[in-house]
């Protein structure tokens, strides 16, 4: 390519440049002027969902904080049945006889204990999914993920 070529095709460039300029900056333009209302609008849109999470959070530390103490007494409660557990067991001298009912009793109160605790997890995954849910945007995505686990 000639210097003359490069020069025409530079002044060519130059010249498109120019012409399209007015359309490019009319669009700058517009866009500068709509670009507070739409940020307005995207504040507003995002300002519920924020309000309702803030006021679950605090419903749902609670939540947490009943559920650690219910996990802890559950702890204590197999903890104080373990010492009768080894004197049971300890003063059978290898005969089983009484082991079958208080098995059944023990398993019945961890039975109890667990099913309740499985409400507890119930109501606090049906609380974090109806704050998740009123995100815009996580409500697909929790949406994908679960179904792309399956």
């Amino acid at each position: 390519m000639s210097p003359l070529d490069g020069a025409l095709r530079w002044s060519s460039r130059l010249a498109t440049e120019l012409a399209t300029m007015p359309r490019t900056i009319a669009t700058a333009r517009r866009l500068l002027v709509e670009l507070p209302e739409l940020l307005e609008r995207l504040i507003d849109s995002l300002q519920e969902p924020l309000d309702q999470i803030g006021t679950a959070l605090p419903a749902l530390a609670r939540r947490v904080e009943d559920l650690g103490g219910e996990l802890a007494a559950t702890r204590a409660s197999i903890d104080a049945m373990l010492p009768e557990l080894s004197r049971l067991v300890g003063g059978m001298d290898g005969r089983l006889t009484n082991i079958d009912t208080e098995v059944t009793r023990v398993l019945s109160g961890l039975d109890e204990r667990l099913g309740h605790m499985d409400d507890v997890v119930s109501e606090l995954s049906g609380a974090l999914t109806g704050v998740l849910g009123s995100i815009p945007g996580v409500r697909r995505a929790v949406r994908a993920a679960s179904t792309g686990a399956r």
